[in-house]
């Protein structure tokens, strides 16, 4: 090559670089302000980790890790993880496995042998992706009455091994927390560790997680977030819960950084077998694996779960083919953000993500509503599933979704909310059930309180087209 031509190439590679790193740059500036956005209108307190392959694109704290001290969050800030445990509960099992200490297609009862009768035919694989149809602990009128107190596994089957099992198990879907209980005392019975024992020795020490561990109420721990509560006067100090109680279905505590260690370890295969992460990430009933929710997402499969525990809420998310990660921590229990997660994992893909600030009110009409395809979208169908309402009559329509018991936001407009975007007014946000709510053109999100589990219909109402109005029912038999 000539030194002109290797001239002219080191330029041309100079200026694809020079190119590529300010569309980096651009990149990392959007995931910010995609995440500064939704702190700012959400009063969000937690940590946020975003990275695609080997980059770390966005890494930042928001809020106050101790409002007392005024100390705010970092990325090395510790946060309680609730039920994304759920996920090295599920991995530590299948490391068992792939040891030859147990199958996950034997029943649970060969290894436990103190459950009641009617367990006795549930398989480990059927407490791995909650079709087991055992009830779910913390669902009971008795369980606040026992959160201060020490409490063994065995204790904590206790609440519910005299109910009847709620289906055949196998045959559906349904969210137990018992199963993951049974679960960490599964791993306890075989392996001869504690739970918090095993995972330390064979998860967390192997991969780097210095930053990750069962977050025992005495333990002096440093960096760890206080956990918190909004109430109808402000944020107030979370419930006390004794962490022996959640024990496999959401014990340990995390940081961002150690978090995305893991997610690398796990999904790249340097942990379990193939065979054993293919079972895991595997979707069954509703789309669950072992310990994750399994969906896809732009032809890429995308694996996550969220967690909810006493002063603190948590959601992780990865996408196999772009190895994008999204997770989010936070130190205020019951806040909701499947929408940050959604558009921090799209923005880190390239898709366009539009912020509040930037989407337009549109005065609607009764022919432009009648003209829009109109979608119902929330945490309660993953945010990335819309379920399109039909057309019940003149200005009225609906969707009808399953649930589970528990809090959950939603919105309502068109597919990409850039012709109608229909939201919460911004002081009244909580739809009451059986109560009709009028909705705000460009609005938060509302939220809705489920007590049972059951179909519930969503039913928006645009008669008056500039005060539409949506009401949350159970659905009629």
């Amino acid at each position: 090559m000539s030194q002109h031509r290797k001239w002219m190439h080191a330029a041309g590679l100079a200026a694809a670089l020079t190119f590529s790193a300010a569309v980096q740059a651009q990149d990392v500036k959007r995931l910010e302000a995609v995440a500064d956005s939704f702190a700012a209108t959400s009063k969000f307190s937690g940590t946020v980790l975003v990275a695609k392959g080997d980059r770390v694109l966005l890494d930042k704290g928001y809020g106050s890790a101790n409002l007392e001290w005024n100390i705010p969050n970092a990325p090395s800030t510790k946060f309680r993880l609730g039920s994304v445990t759920k996920q090295f509960t599920a991995a530590g099992v299948l490391l068992l496995e792939d040891r030859g200490k147990l199958k996950v297609s034997e029943p649970v009862s060969k290894y436990l042998p103190d459950l009641p009768a009617a367990w006795n035919k549930i398989t480990i694989a059927q407490l791995l992706n909650h079709t087991s149809g055992i009830a779910n602990f913390t669902s009971q009128k008795e369980y606040q009455s026992i959160e201060p107190f020490t409490k063994k596994p065995a204790e904590i089957a206790a609440l519910v091994r005299d109910l009847p099992l709620r289906f055949e198990s196998g045959s559906k879907f349904e969210y137990s927390n018992t199963g993951y209980v049974l679960l960490g005392q599964l791993i306890e019975q075989v392996s001869g560790d504690s739970y918090a024992t095993f995972l330390r020795k064979n998860i967390f020490e192997p991969l780097g997680m210095k930053d990750t561990g069962y977050d025992w109420n005495a333990a002096i721990l440093p960096n760890r977030a206080a956990g918190y509560a909004r109430g109808k006067s402000g944020i107030a100090n979370a419930g006390f819960i004794n962490m022996s109680i959640p024990h496999g279905a959401g014990a340990l505590y995390s940081t961002t950084a150690d978090l995305l260690r893991w997610q690398r370890a796990l999904y790249e295969g340097k942990l379990l077998s193939a065979g054993a992460l293919q079972a895991m990430t595997t979707a069954y009933k509703s789309g669950y694996g072992y310990g994750l929710l399994v969906r896809e997402a732009q032809g890429s499969k995308e694996l996550g779960h969220g967690g909810g525990i006493e002063g603190f809420a948590t959601e992780v998310s990865y996408r196999i083919a772009d190895r994008i990660s999204v997770i989010v921590l936070s130190n205020v229990e019951g806040s909701r953000f499947g929408s940050l997660v959604s558009d921090l994992s799209g923005a880190a893909h390239g898709d366009a993500v539009m912020l509040p600030s930037e989407r337009k009110a549109v005065m609607l009409a009764p022919a432009h509503i009648s003209a829009t395809a109109l979608y119902l979208r929330g945490d309660m169908n993953d945010w990335g599933i819309r379920d399109r309402l039909q057309k019940t009559g003149a200005g009225s329509y609906a969707a009808t979704i399953e649930l589970a018991p528990g809090r959950y936001d939603f919105k309502v407009g068109s597919e990409d909310f850039k012709t109608i975007d229909l939201g919460g007014l911004e002081d009244d946000q909580q739809v009451a059930l059986g109560t009709a709510q009028v909705m705000d053109a460009v609005g938060p999100n509302l939220s809705v309180e489920i007590p049972r589990p059951g179909k519930y219909t969503f039913i928006l109402n645009v008669a008056n087209a500039q005060e539409p109005v949506i009401n949350v029912a159970p659905a009629a038999p």
